[in-house]
């Protein structure tokens, strides 16, 4: 059945039960108009704070029904990001937010034929602010193209592989893209202390010298000096604040670990999983589409202080940003 029929079917059962309530809507976009016939539309459940997109023109409602009490605030357009209230649909429609408002209004109704999922959080894992998923768009669309670092040589994704990975600038901002693998080092749980490559220690340390905990702190990891080129040259060191997306989803933390020479891509299990990336240090991690933002010169007091490293690096990208 295509989606054509469907929507007439369903058009047709709005006027069967009309004295219950249902009027046809001329504005009709829940089954029909997706630019995308290669993506799955959804109509399963979901947890809270999962991220969509429509697959076409889709109707923005004031309740989960086609009926004329739920009349759309407005159309979303193809490629719109919601985010699920609760995840769990009701005849058909999904609760959501939005970044921006449509008609007034930024949390209204969207019919499952119309999305297809971007991501999941992992369990436990807040829901992303709406004002975070907005920041981590910008940020995306900030770092298209790239300046090459003067005298920065390319990296690879893991020792000894393809170096074809530049680290470009934006200002005194440094950013690269990359994959992301899983850092247990002076990890407190029992997830890290069953990585194979297990550390005990971390480059950077808490205030009172102890190492890191990556079970507990967003942190990323940057090569030692390679080819002549040094992070810390750049003031990029252990402290300095950063701001790391993917997904649509954004963590911020600190430089916390300094890892192999020529090789870059690498945070912390804790940070990894604010990403909704499987946080095991044996099977976890992306192979790419993760972008890495740093601030160099802006740095924590405490390594360890994850509030006052969210606060500085949010600063930062906003200042980046001109927001």
């Amino acid at each position: 059945m295509t989606r054509t029929t469907v929507a007439e079917v369903l058009v047709g059962l709005c006027a069967v039960v009309i004295l219950a309530g249902c009027a046809e809507d001329p504005d009709f976009y829940e089954t029909e108009g997706a630019s995308d016939m290669n993506v799955d539309s959804i109509s399963s459940s979901y947890p809270a704070g999962t991220l969509a997109r429509t697959l076409g023109t889709a109707n923005f409602r004031a309740c989960g029904q086609i009926a004329s009490r739920c009349a759309p605030y407005g159309q979303l357009s193809t490629g719109t990001r919601v985010t699920f209230v609760t995840g769990v649909p009701s005849n058909g429609f999904y609760e959501v937010t939005l970044d921006r408002s449509v008609g007034g209004q930024t949390r209204g109704f969207v019919h499952g034929n119309l999305l297809t999922i971007v991501s999941v959080p992992s369990a436990g894992m807040p829901p992303m602010a709406p004002a975070d998923r907005s920041t981590a768009e910008a940020i995306v669309a900030r770092t298209q193209s790239c300046t090459v670092v003067p005298g920065s040589p390319r990296y690879a994704k893991d020792s000894g592989g393809t170096r074809n990975i530049p680290i470009c600038q934006s200002g005194e901002t440094m950013w690269f893209r990359a994959d992301l693998d899983i850092d247990c080092d002076g990890g407190s749980s029992s997830q890290c202390r069953s990585d194979p490559y297990y550390q005990r220690q971390t480059s950077g340390t808490t205030s009172t010298g102890q190492p890191l905990d990556a079970s507990r702190l967003n942190f990323v990891v940057v090569p030692l000096d390679t080819e002549g080129f040094s992070f810390a040259g750049r003031n990029v060191r252990p402290g300095t604040v950063v701001a790391v997306v993917y997904g649509g989803r954004l963590a911020y933390g600190i430089v916390g670990d300094l890892g192999p020479r020529g090789a870059i891509g690498e945070a912390s299990a804790y940070m990894a999983q604010q990403l909704g990336i499987n946080a095991s240090p044996t099977s976890g991690g992306v192979e790419s589409g993760v972008t890495y933002v740093l601030f160099p010169g802006v740095r924590v007091t405490r390594n360890e202080d994850a509030e006052q490293a969210r606060a500085l690096a949010s600063d930062a990208v906003h200042r980046w940003l001109g927001r």
